[in-house]
């Protein structure tokens, strides 16, 4: 049901649209995620950090690109930020085999 306005009253439209109806379920059907589910999806998240982020500082490419469009202070956060991305590409690798082992 939808509230919409004509003139000075509020009247209600009934929509039977099956993918409102389904999109409006998923929303009212949303469960938390329990700390076991996100203990075995978070090391995935680490690694995926690790590797795009290392991925982005090393290419020479993207570097000049930054360089060129982003101010200096931001390019020096951004490789200030190289050694957390190897770590964490290292760290989620091993985490996320120890996952895949164990599970």
């Amino acid at each position: 049901m939808i509230l919409s306005q004509f003139g000075t009253g509020l009247s209600l439209i009934s929509l039977d649209i099956k993918g409102l109806d389904l999109i409006a379920n998923l929303f009212y059907r949303i469960e938390f995620m329990t700390y076991q589910e996100l203990d075995k999806i978070f090391p995935y998240f680490v690694f995926l950090y690790g590797l795009v982020a290392t991925f982005v500082l090393n290419m020479p490419a993207l570097i000049r690109l930054g360089e060129e469009r982003l101010p200096k202070g931001l390019m020096v956060q951004f490789q200030s930020h190289r050694f957390l991305a190897l770590i964490s590409l290292i760290v989620g690798g091993l985490w996320s085999l120890q996952n895949l082992w164990y599970y």
